[in-house]
């Protein structure tokens, strides 16, 4: 990391991965993939069987 990136390009870049992964947060990381997962899961399931919930 150089310091030139701005917050937002932090966040959204590989360097976040890498930074997690420094701190041993890559299983919290996979926790949060999967519970993006799950939620768009359920909003697709929502808008293909809006009566089915």
């Amino acid at each position: 990391m150089t310091g030139e990136s701005t917050l937002l390009e932090f966040v959204g870049s590989d360097q976040m991965v890498n930074f997690f992964e420094a701190l041993g947060l890559s299983t919290l990381r996979v926790g949060i993939q999967r519970n993006q997962e799950e939620a768009t899961h359920e909003i697709v399931k929502q808008v293909h069987y809006p009566h089915a919930g």
